[in-house]
């Protein structure tokens, strides 16, 4: 036997020799691009899209994707048994779970404590009337009134 190929004739589907690809070697050796999962990324931004509805008469706008859960939620409490594995499962995703000795821990630093007294002191300070045209602003009248452990003077 010889390791000479038969020959054949060149043409449609049958390239020359030379130019087949080696065996175990890939046509496409980079391959497709990551990221370039362009139905993802329409379906994503079609999904943000707004749509109008009706409820009780008023007509109200929502995005699909919301309407989506929504729909499939009402179908479930409705009692379409098709309908609600599809809410369980939506309704359980990327869902963090809580216990009682957590949520009550949430807010208990000290840093946590200042950070609440100074979003109140900025909330409190935009109940502050507006100033008459032509008075100067007094910054230092402002700041001793609000005080967080006594509240509005």
């Amino acid at each position: 036997m010889s390791n000479r190929r038969k020959a054949y004739e060149v043409g449609y589907k049958q390239p020359p020799h030379e130019g087949q690809f080696r065996p175990g070697t890939s046509g496409n050796p980079r391959g497709r691009p990551k990221g370039s999962g362009r139905l993802a990324r329409v379906a994503r931004k079609e999904a943000a899209r707004r749509i109008a509805y009706i409820e009780d008469g008023v007509r109200k706008e929502i995005r699909i994707d919301d309407a989506i859960v929504r729909r499939a939620l009402i179908s479930a409490a409705k009692g379409d048994y098709r309908a609600i594995p599809i809410a369980l499962k939506l309704l359980e995703r990327d869902e963090p779970e809580r216990t009682e000795s957590s949520q009550e821990e949430i807010f208990d630093s000290p840093a946590d404590h200042l950070s609440i007294a100074d979003i109140v002191r900025w909330i409190w300070s935009m109940d502050q009337p507006p100033l008459e045209p032509g008075k100067p602003e007094s910054t230092d009248k402002a700041d001793s009134e609000v005080d967080p452990e006594k509240g509005k003077s």
